[in-house]
């Protein structure tokens, strides 16, 4: 015991008078250190220009969203010209996004968004596809779905309007990948998915677009299912579902934007394929005609049914059509919906399946000709009235979107 205590009083000693010498070297040189001037740490040019580059790095990362090292080497390589650099930054991710599109190339693409951008008198209806529901949601890409419809609209405006009726087109995957990306963009639409591709790291496809626009008189009507306003273009309406409807009426008063609103309501919920007569017959959960269709959102009587169709009768119509009297609805009032594109999937649990199938494949190769009056249906000119939704996503039954939608 008394040499244990002996060493443990020992340890303590060479402990106290390590710390003193310590104390007695630290005090030795603060004393004969020479004291420096306190400006002396902020002069020099190197730090000046090291302040210089942080700020142009941080720039350069705000602008184009890439990543820090990818900014610093874009800097370097372009001796610290910023719009040289950001040039530099987008051809390397374009390459970079190819060759991943290549690696990713077939993996499928079942998820997106539908993209519903209008401007005075046309709309489009564009629809992009990913691989998750997770990146669907994501910022950047549905900055993309707003480039494509951009690109889709302009296509639109381009094009020479008629004056007497409404024009519509579709487009499918290849003609709506190399349509320009924009006046502020470089390049076309396919060179922009390259980019996202690059940056979310998804297969993504531009799946396919329609387009209407109509003269003076018209008025197109939209539904999108989930509608969401994208945050940089608030014209631009994202979802699941859309369709767009082309209404025309000889009384300015009348609420077309309630109307066309619930007729694509319908068009999304029943996926008619046709719009049919008011002389047919119904034929239930399974009728692909539009007006023999139980209506969505009172299914005891069809839509061609409701009081909007019958000329003097608006008063108490579920579509939401004012009071008229019946010199508002003419015959020369009329609705014609339109938008559809050929849907992907159908719903297992419907037994005509099949035979949808071929309604929708001779629809597309033909261009189903019919508008909806207000009293009676028929026959128009060559590319009028077709009918439809565009879909961005499957559902196990058709039926189930019918129900979601209150």
């Amino acid at each position: 015991m008394l040499i244990s205590e002996a060493r443990r009083l020992s340890n303590w000693a060479r402990g106290r008078a390590s710390w003193a010498s310590w104390r007695r070297c630290r005090a030795g040189c603060l004393v004969f250190q020479p004291a420096q001037p306190w400006h002396a740490v902020h002069t020099g040019p190197g730090l000046a220009s090291s302040a210089s580059s942080k700020e142009l790095l941080m720039k350069l990362r705000r602008k184009t969203g890439y990543s820090f090292v990818n900014c610093k080497k874009a800097l370097e390589s372009c001796g610290g010209d910023l719009k040289q650099a950001e040039t530099w930054l987008h051809k390397q991710a374009q390459k970079e996004g190819w060759s991943k599109a290549a690696k990713l190339h077939g993996r499928k693409t079942r998820e997106g968004l539908i993209g519903l951008l209008q401007e005075g008198n046309a709309a489009v209806l564009v629809e992009v596809n990913c691989e998750t529901d997770f990146v669907s949601r994501n910022l950047k890409f549905q900055q993309l779905v707003q480039q494509v419809a951009l690109g889709a609209m302009l296509h639109c405006r381009s094009l020479e309007e008629q004056p007497s009726t409404y024009s519509k087109g579709f487009l499918d995957s290849s003609e709506l990948s190399g349509l320009p990306a924009g006046p502020d963009r470089e390049g076309c639409l396919k060179d922009q998915l390259a980019l996202a591709i690059g940056k979310l790291g998804e297969n993504m496809t531009l799946k396919r677009a329609a387009w209407v626009k109509v003269p003076s008189g018209f008025y197109i009507g939209s539904y999108v299912h989930g509608a969401v306003h994208s945050p940089s273009l608030h014209s631009l309406v994202l979802g699941k579902y859309g369709a767009l409807v082309v209404c025309e009426t000889s009384e300015q008063n009348a609420n077309l934007e309630d109307l066309g609103r619930r007729l694509g309501q319908h068009v999304v919920g029943m996926a008619p394929l046709s719009v049919g007569s008011l002389d047919d017959e119904p034929g239930g959960e399974a009728e692909t005609k539009m007006l023999s269709q139980p209506y969505l959102l009172d299914p005891s009587i069809t839509l061609g049914h409701c009081s909007c169709f019958q000329p003097g009768r608006a008063a108490n119509c579920p579509l939401g059509m004012p009071n008229t009297d019946t010199k508002s609805w003419s015959e020369r009032s009329r609705c014609a919906a339109m938008g559809r594109s050929q849907l992907k999937h159908s719903s297992p649990r419907q037994p005509d399946c099949q035979q949808r199938k071929d309604a929708r494949a001779q629809t597309e190769a033909g261009g189903l000709v019919c508008e909806v009056r207000l009293g009676q249906v028929g026959p128009v000119g060559a590319g009028v009235g077709l009918l439809g939704r565009s879909h961005a996503r499957r559902v196990p039954a058709v039926r189930q979107c019918a129900q979601a939608i209150p």
